[in-house]
């Protein structure tokens, strides 16, 4: 329960607008934890979270910052803080 209420207080705390209009806004320094769809190289979060948005079995992303690398994400049980990452998540109802 703790761990939900940081993500989502850092998601309305710490929003950048995501440039993919049916992924929610992207989260700095969140990771969500859950079961990976794929993991891609790209060169920002916003083209991460782009990726998510054109795959109908995405609903979340992470981005590392260490290594250019986003994760896609088909489930997710939980979110931590971890200045390593930015992230993602679907609206309900997608």
């Amino acid at each position: 329960m703790l761990v939900a209420l940081v993500f989502f207080g850092t998601m309305l705390g710490n929003v950048t607008s995501a440039l993919a209009e049916d992924m929610g806004p992207l989260s700095p320094d969140v990771f969500i934890r859950g079961r990976q769809l794929a993991v891609i190289d790209v060169s920002s979060p916003e083209e991460c979270s782009n990726l998510c948005e054109n795959d109908s079995e995405c609903i979340a992303v992470n981005w590392s910052r260490r290594t250019s690398t986003c994760t896609e994400l088909i489930a997710y049980s939980s979110a931590e803080a971890n200045g390593g990452y930015v992230s993602a998540l679907k609206p309900q109802g997608y």
